[in-house]
């Protein structure tokens, strides 16, 4: 088994706070069905382990949250599920950030059906960012690398999976940031930085884009 907890950050200030642990969620594998090809298909998320993105961040946004002006839900690629995307958000009060782990079929918002890390990379540049690379990680050579900011919106359909579909939306509006690494900073024999990230938020442009 294990615990998987949200840590509550204020950032609005000059200088970022810790508060400590928001919400928790304890799990507890044994379960051996969840290896059977229908557990996936016949369970809510409530009863699978990737319930832990979703479980501890509603019981955050819902009582530790509950008088805070805006939250921002950060997560990692696990929690690319549109469960999480669907439920976690809520208008105005709470929006999520998620690190993209699946090229998904989408539609865009002229109805169009496309792979999204294809079309994404299609979009135009809005704009550069450079970060220094430290070079600690042994992977990574030290340097200042130049990266392309790149952002659309997508239709997201509710996935054949779940089987509670009345308390979804058919499909939904996400954002897409992508930041990826120019190739005239990449070193010889290095892959391109890139980060592909799902929002809630609204992006008027970039300045938004690069605060998320």
């Amino acid at each position: 088994g294990f615990m998987h907890q949200g840590l509550l950050v204020h950032d609005r200030e000059e200088k970022a706070k810790c508060y400590g642990w928001a919400g928790s969620y304890f799990y507890y594998r044994d379960s051996p069905e969840k290896h059977v090809r229908s557990y996936r298909s016949n369970t809510s998320i409530e009863g699978k382990e990737s319930f832990k993105w979703l479980g501890p961040s509603l019981q955050s946004r819902d009582r530790v949250l509950e008088q805070a002006e805006h939250a921002l839900f950060v997560m990692d690629r696990e929690a690319d599920i549109f469960e999480v995307m669907s439920r976690l958000p809520k208008v105005d009060t709470s929006d999520v950030l998620i690190r993209i782990q699946q090229n998904r079929r989408v539609k865009t918002l002229d109805g169009k059906s496309v792979k999204l890390y294809e079309n994404i990379e299609q979009q135009p540049t809005i704009g550069i960012v450079k970060i220094k690379i430290s070079g600690e990680d042994k992977k990574k050579k030290k340097r200042i690398a130049k990266l392309e900011v790149k952002i659309s919106s997508y239709y997201i359909s509710r996935s054949n999976h779940i089987i509670e579909k009345s308390k979804y939306p058919k499909e939904l509006i996400m954002q897409v940031i992508q930041v990826k690494e120019h190739a005239e900073t990449i070193p010889l024999g290095e892959k391109p930085i890139i980060w592909r990230l799902w929002t809630s938020e609204p992006i008027e442009g970039f300045d938004k884009a690069v605060e998320l």
